[in-house]
């Protein structure tokens, strides 16, 4: 015997055969049934639960001599053993299970059904079968989206584990010398730089982009890329990107693609690290402007100036100096994408603190920001120069604003210093061109959202019992003043008005959501507009908007919604209600509000019955909006969940109006969701209602972040009272399961099961309902281990059970899994002691002991004594 000890103590696999072969030559021979009388076997059992590897697979293939060879009984007790210890041996397990699974593919689908599922496993698990993946990204398939839904594994395996860049570069180099495959040399080369998270990969991977930007222009400009990727990971490689910065245009290639990467790259430099090579960048950026001087180059130029304004936001540069070099060259510029550029330039301009002591430079930029708007009829050029207005105050704006625009007396105070009324920028409005008055509208209603954001409490207090009749408390400068003195001013004029379109625009400004509701107003001068189909929409959004603090806006707003649930067939109308419901919710009463709600949400769903969906859809999703604002009365928000759960109840679980309505419905308030899905409130419970509840508990529990799993919790306690519902409940259990792989809170919720397990079992409940918390556990414990793309059929017990163990070891190799190494061990201890307890789990349970064999609390103070000799 301590010859034979001695000689698998050496581990080579040639002693490790003769002594198998040795093992099957003494079962023959003695013609026995009972293997512990064999004291090779005995000692061959003891080494492969020790784990020696090349024990288990040389011994594991002796299975197959003796099958032939030996007696029923003797083959059925070897059997047992070997696969126990397959089993409990993590090494030959996954080998087993990875070599089933080739077995079991048939096709290429089938791969990429397989791979889809390894997707959604936690990162760990497939951090264990790397090896597996490298073998199928090294081979050539037929559908090549095997290869990169490989290799996307791959990478996420690098992001959790770097060490393995360095295989994994090495991998990357092979496969682009052996596929021809556009898509994969694309994805394989933009990864190269990530791989610089190991150090020593670094000159590899910058001689690798080297001798590619020897290669034509196309590979040039792209390998300029990758060492840009490369230096945002490590900056020592700069000196590297700079040679391919300062390399001249070669006379082969698309030109401006060399000069557009160039000047990207630059704009990345000086964005990330401004304070370390921003004042290298400027020669680069000016050659770049000297250079694409034409139309060409207008996106080249556009992204250098990027690249100035970031530096100037870092004070790298000094934004008058850069001004007053850059104007010139820009002063007759008519290339969109630079005049864009340009404007984002100069709106940076008023941020930085030093520029207040350069009112010269103010009004030269406020006033070429005018300019633009005069020179060039671009829309996007409006768009940008009126946007970049808006972060210069009031009296900088009008001081420089171009004659057509005001009237004389406002020129003639902006002259003079004094205050500039607001009503001006109604003559601003007045004399744009129709097709400019949009962009002139959102430049206002940037203007108006400034404004509101300044207000103090006090602009809010209303003096005696009425709200004012106009703005007049307000600042004289003030826009909303002088647009809601224009409003009301023309309200019985505009229609025959040739700036009619100017009060529909004024209309509009007022209409949007700003941060705060408008100054108090005697909004009652909507009634006289709203039955105009122009101006209707507009009236409605502002009353919306203002029902807060405003009763006038209240009483209009209840008085149109009365109205349309009259009225409701106006499709148009009723969804504008909707898109304002989240600002009614939370003021007007829910007795004003219910007889619209229940009546449009029941028409459209009869209207989607019959194929027309897209007023529900609308519907739904202003609701969903509604429910998720914390500001909403919950008054309103239980009207919603009533009208909403009447129409889920009578809805099939199997349709397309249930999957819309679900949404909906797991944005209920608490209470309401309880009634709806829990067992406990119900005195009967039917099996299509108890499929809704399932439904709407997990996927509450998939959409919620903190304590998800609780929403499981009824579920779970009362789910053995109904086995038809067994399986379409654990199939949606492994859904929530999956989601929250990576929640540590799951770890709390696991072993509170396992607590409820050993309390049911103390308390000698039902069978069924032990089994089926115990089924739950085993279903969580195998989702969260990433053993479940192992199972062929899920979420199937009997399946289940046989790859339990295995998972359980899996999971508590993780950092926070293993704080519960020691409860699971006493736990799994405990169970196989319970004499009522399931004699088949009771021997899993002694599996899962095995498996824990090589952790240190199962060595602690001997221990491992107690947990090796249970049994069943």
């Amino acid at each position: 015997m301590e010859v034979l000890d001695s000689k698998l103590n050496s581990g080579t696999p040639v002693l490790i055969s003769q002594i198998i072969s040795k093992l099957v030559e003494s079962i023959k021979s003695k013609r026995v049934n009972d293997l512990l009388e064999i004291a090779e076997y005995k000692f061959l059992k003891e080494k492969c639960l020790n784990g020696d590897c090349a024990v288990n697979v040389v011994a594991a293939s002796a299975i197959l001599s003796l099958a032939r060879d030996g007696s029923p009984s003797l083959v059925k007790n070897m059997i047992t053993d070997f696969v126990t210890i397959i089993t409990t041996t993590n090494d030959i397990y996954t080998a087993k299970q990875l070599y089933i699974l080739l077995q079991n593919w048939k096709n290429d689908e089938d791969i990429l059904i397989w791979l889809t599922k390894l997707q959604n496993v936690p990162i760990f698990f497939t951090v264990k079968i790397v090896d597996f993946l490298f073998g199928l990204f090294l081979t050539n398939f037929d559908e090549p989206d095997i290869n990169l839904k490989v290799f996307e594994l791959i990478l996420k395996c690098v992001g959790y584990k770097k060490i393995l860049a360095a295989n994994v570069l090495t991998a990357i180099l092979y496969r682009l010398t052996n596929t021809t495959d556009s898509k994969l040399h694309y994805q394989l080369l933009k990864a190269v730089p990530r791989m610089a998270v190991v150090k020593d990969n670094m000159q590899k991977i910058v001689s690798t982009i080297q001798a590619l930007s020897k290669g034509g222009s196309t590979l040039r400009t792209f390998s300029t890329t990758l060492m840009l990727d490369l230096w945002k990971i490590d900056h020592k490689c700069y000196s590297c990107l700079e040679n391919l910065l300062i390399s001249p245009y070669a006379s082969q290639g698309n030109r401006w693609e060399f000069y557009v990467t160039r000047a990207y790259v630059l704009k990345e430099l000086c964005a990330l690290k401004p304070e370390l090579y921003g004042k290298e960048m400027v020669a680069h950026i000016s050659k770049i402007l000297n250079e694409c001087n034409n139309a060409d180059g207008a996106l080249a130029s556009a992204l250098a100036i990027e690249g100035i304004t970031h530096l100037c936001k870092s004070e790298i540069i000094d934004a008058v100096t850069t001004w007053a070099t850059l104007a010139p060259m820009f002063k007759n510029e008519t290339r969109v994408p630079v005049i864009k550029s340009v404007c984002t330039l100069i709106s940076e301009i008023p941020n930085l603190s030093y520029t207040e002591a350069y009112p010269q430079l103010i009004e030269e930029v406020v006033a070429k920001l005018w300019e633009y708007t005069v020179m060039n009829p671009d829309d996007e050029v409006w768009t940008a120069a009126l946007s970049a207005l808006t972060h210069f105050n009031l009296e900088q704006i009008v001081a420089q604003a171009p004659d057509k625009y005001f009237d004389e007396e406002t020129l003639s105070m902006s002259e003079n210093d004094h205050v500039v009324a607001g009503h001006c920028w109604i003559y601003f409005l007045k004399n744009c061109s129709e097709s400019k008055l949009a962009i002139a509208g959102d430049f206002l209603i940037k203007m108006v959202s400034l404004e509101v954001s300044s207000y103090l409490k006090f602009v809010y207090q209303v003096k005696g019992p009425r709200e004012p009749a106009n703005h007049s408390y307000l600042p004289v400068n003030s826009v909303v003043r002088g647009l809601s003195t224009y409003i009301k001013s023309k309200i019985m004029k505009w229609k025959g008005s040739p700036y009619k379109e100017v009060y529909l625009q004024c209309l509009r400004i007022f209409s949007q959501e700003y941060s705060k509701p408008l100054p108090p107003l005697d909004w009652c001068f909507l009634q006289e507009l709203v039955h105009e189909p122009e101006a209707k929409d507009y009236c409605v959004s502002i009353a919306a908007r203002q029902v807060v603090l405003s009763g006038t806006a209240r009483r209009f707003i209840v008085n149109y919604i009365e109205a349309i649930a009259q009225n409701h067939t106006n499709e148009h109308d009723v969804l504008h209600v909707y898109s304002n419901l989240r600002h009614l919710g939370n003021s007007v009463q829910p007795f004003a509000l219910k007889p619209f709600l229940e009546v449009t949400i029941l028409n459209a769903v009869e209207l989607f019955k019959v194929g027309s969906k897209d007023q529900l859809v609308t519907i739904l999703r202003h609701l969903e909006d509604t429910l998720r604002d914390e500001t909403i009365q919950e008054a309103n928000k239980i009207v919603i969940a009533q009208i909403i759960s009447d129409v889920f109840n009578q809805t099939e679980i199997c349709c397309e109006l249930f999957e819309m309505l679900l949404e909906c419905v797991i944005l209920f308030p608490v209470k309401c969701i309880n009634d709806m899905s829990s067992p406990k409130s119900m005195k009967e419970v039917r099996t299509e209602w108890l499929k809704k509840a399932i439904r709407i508990r997990c996927h509450l529990a998939v959409n919620s972040s903190d304590a998800a799993l609780n929403w499981l919790n009824d579920l779970v306690e009362s789910g053995s009272s109904f086995p038809a519902t067994t399986r379409f409940m654990f199939e949606q259990f492994a859904t929530v399961f999956e989601k929250h792989k990576d929640n540590t809170e799951c770890v709390l919720w696991v072993l509170e099961l396992i607590g409820q397990i050993q309390a049911v079992t103390a308390e000698k409940a039902e069978e069924s309902e032990i089994l089926f918390l115990c089924n739950t556990f085993i279903l969580a414990t195998i989702v969260f281990s990433g053993h479940s793309v192992f199972l062929q059929d899920f979420p199937d017990c009997d399946e289940m059970c046989k790859y339990f163990p295995r998972a359980v070891a899996t999971l508590l190799d993780i950092n926070h899994w293993s704080i519960c190494t020691t409860q699971a061990l006493e736990w799994f201890c405990h169970m196989t002691t319970e004499k009522s307890f399931n004699k088949k789990y009771k021997e899993m349970f002694v599996q899962c002991l095995q498996c824990l064999r090589y952790e240190s609390e199962f060595q602690k103070n001997m221990k491992w004594t107690k947990y090796l000799n249970v049994e069943c």
